[in-house]
């Protein structure tokens, strides 16, 4: 782990290390799909190195929105001072995390809901917001950006597409009250442009939004 992240001038502690060690082994050999990757250094890449390339120092508290695998939000508490609600509909995937992160003692609490179901109720409550991998930047802002506090980060993680992504997410930005704070491209060095997008929240989300489970996917903003 530690020799895999060295190439990117990653470094971690020996605990983390072996943390994310433990839980990469365990995403390889989960019972289902929960990643396509079938080799060890591979999954550090595409895993571990894209979550933590991009990203220098967070603290304070953080949701991670359609967590499937629990990746981003894994990764992020083993290795900064986070507290972490990693949340999807899939009671499998849940399931299987909550078993996994109480072996490495984790400060992360797996929840079975949808994203829209959760985050209008949880609202302005989280420093941090992170998604990888789960709807198009103007879907995910809506249902998302409830939960994060006025002043607070959304980190998106996205791929080489980032560009037209944010060009359609101009009313959504606009009506949710968030402005891109910045936008980190980098590459992986197994190939893969990829971009971190981190957006600001400057206002309380109005209390419309998110709207009720599947109509931010048939009518985006």
């Amino acid at each position: 782990m530690k020799e895999i992240l060295s190439e990117y001038g990653i470094n971690i502690s020996n605990e983390a290390a072996e943390k994310l060690s433990f839980y990469i082994e365990k995403l390889l050999k989960a019972p289902f799909n929960l990643t396509s990757i079938s080799d060890f250094r591979t999954a550090v890449h595409k895993h571990v190195a894209d979550v933590l390339l991009p990203v220098r120092n967070i603290e304070g508290k953080l949701l991670d929105i359609g967590t499937g695998s629990g990746v981003v939000g894994v990764v992020l508490c083993a290795i900064f001072p986070i507290e972490a609600v990693l949340l999807d509909s899939s009671s499998k995937k849940i399931a299987w995390l909550r078993r996994i992160t109480e072996s490495i003692e984790l400060p992360v609490v797996p929840i079975k809901r949808r994203a829209e179901h959760y985050t209008k109720v949880n609202r302005e409550c989280f420093d941090f917001v992170s998604a990888r991998a789960v709807a198009p930047l103007n879907i995910l802002c809506e249902i998302s950006s409830a939960s994060c506090k006025v002043g607070g980060t959304l980190l998106f993680y996205k791929g080489s597409k980032w560009k037209e992504e944010l060009k359609e997410a101009e009313n959504a930005l606009k009506t949710l009250h968030l402005e891109i704070l910045d936008v980190v491209e980098y590459h992986l060095i197994t190939n893969e442009k990829r971009a971190l997008l981190k957006l600001r929240k400057t206002a309380p989300t109005p209390d419309c939004y998110p709207r009720r489970c599947g109509i931010p996917r048939k009518r985006p903003l």
